[in-house]
């Protein structure tokens, strides 16, 4: 995430960036990483701060993951930099979060559980409009992730159904929503007004779409031409291409595709094991990539990878 001086935050499951003790979350001056974790800690004993996503919404940062402040107030889940530490967002206080979005106007929404008067959790969806939450009921399935569109139409999906909020009620987004298999990711294209899903299907209510799908605000469309499959992570673009990691156009091997011009193209083969979970786009329009591998050398202890695709058509593959 970039800031509005245009520093880079980078959050994950870490204790130290280098040889800089960081936990979860870490600043690039330029010149070398900083700790932006002042207040951060393990949500169990043993276990390191996990800072799944980093948002700037008003001019303010905030944190999700699985950690809570001791300082200056108990804050799980969910936190705002205030420029020295991390403290509470109002006075709802939750448990653990599973998605944050925000929209154009600078409200941000939150899918997460919160505990009640009998000190057991349950799930909610709220926005934070900067002074005051505001609750938006539960999605029918419990904490699920949630998808803000440039119109500012609030989704919120699962595994097998994408739902909006309307008349203050959260209903289905179309009738022939249900998805006949596992939705995986899914990319909301803030420009154009689209709302792009990927992951193992090959039915949107009824009608056949393979494990990749749009939602123009009123229905779900195919893509036209290709076939790709087992989609774990898609995006787009600034110009409307859309980027997807799927088992590829050969069938047999992982890769990163593209659609543009109304067909699929391969960029890259993953040539190793592990599948990517997350494509973006840097300030520079490079895409990235984000994988979990799995090291045989050191107990299987995940690490990630970060790799960058190179879209000029002179120097096409990955640099790492």
């Amino acid at each position: 995430m970039f800031d509005q001086q245009g520093s880079l935050w980078a959050s994950g499951f870490f204790d130290s960036v280098g040889h800089v003790p960081a936990a979860g979350v870490a600043r690039w001056d330029g010149n070398a990483w900083q700790p932006i974790s002042n207040g951060l800690l393990a949500s169990e004993s043993g276990r390191i701060v996990k800072v799944s996503k980093l948002l700037l919404c008003r001019a303010t940062v905030y944190a999700m993951g699985e950690f809570y402040t001791a300082i200056p107030d108990n804050v799980h889940g969910l936190a705002q930099w205030n420029g020295t530490s991390w403290c509470s967002v109002g006075n709802l206080h939750f448990t653990y979060v599973t998605s944050a979005e925000s929209d154009s106007q600078g409200n941000l929404y939150v899918s997460g559980l919160v505990k009640n008067s009998l000190d057991s959790s349950h799930s909610i969806v709220a926005v934070w409009n900067g002074t005051q939450w505001k609750q938006l009921g539960e999605l029918d399935e419990g904490p699920g992730t949630l998808i803000v569109d440039y119109s500012g139409n609030v989704y919120g999906y699962s595994a097998f159904s994408l739902v909006a909020w309307r008349d203050n009620a959260w209903k289905p987004a179309a009738t022939e929503n249900g998805f006949n298999g596992e939705v995986t990711c899914v990319f909301a294209d803030t420009t154009r007004g689209y709302v792009y899903v990927g992951g193992n299907f090959t039915a949107v209510g009824g009608t056949t779409i393979d494990n990749a799908a749009r939602w123009d605000g009123m229905k779900w469309q195919a893509f036209d031409k290709g076939h790709i499959a087992c989609v774990s992570a898609i995006t787009g673009n600034a110009t409307g291409d859309i980027f997807a990691s799927a088992l590829g156009l050969d069938a047999k091997h992982r890769a990163v595709v593209r659609f543009s011009s109304g067909t699929w193209d391969t960029l890259g083969q993953l040539n190793y094991s592990g599948k990517c979970y997350t494509l973006a786009f840097d300030a520079s329009g490079i895409l990235c990539r984000r994988n979990i591998r799995f090291d045989r050398w050191y107990s299987c202890a995940p690490y990630r990878l970060l790799e960058r695709y190179l879209l000029e058509s002179t120097r096409r593959g990955y640099k790492r």
